[in-house]
């Protein structure tokens, strides 16, 4: 996991975090939807990296939870099995 510092005003994401290739979107999650199913990414080869904006969760990863808050940058590569699960009540957003 990464997490940006407040002086940084840039950082490469993509090679701090190891990334080959991804794609983009945003998703909007709330505490107890299931909106995000559990999946891998084994078939397509994807690497997925997870940027919160906002709210809070926990993403569990082939079993291992890794805390989601607010600039937090995570990658998870295409065979591990993912789950992301928001905690936050309000509605929060995660570029995924």
């Amino acid at each position: 996991m990464r997490r940006a510092r407040q002086d940084e005003k840039f950082f490469l994401a993509r090679r701090d975090l190891g990334v080959q290739s991804f794609g983009l979107q945003v998703g909007r999650l709330r505490k107890d939807e299931a909106v995000y199913p559990a999946h891998d990414e084994a078939g397509s080869g994807q690497e997925e990296v997870y940027i919160v904006l906002e709210g809070t969760g926990k993403l569990i990863a082939d079993g291992e939870e890794t805390p989601l808050r607010p600039g937090s940058f995570v990658r998870v590569g295409p065979s591990a099995r993912r789950d992301v699960v928001p905690t936050a009540r309000d509605r929060g957003r995660c570029v995924l």
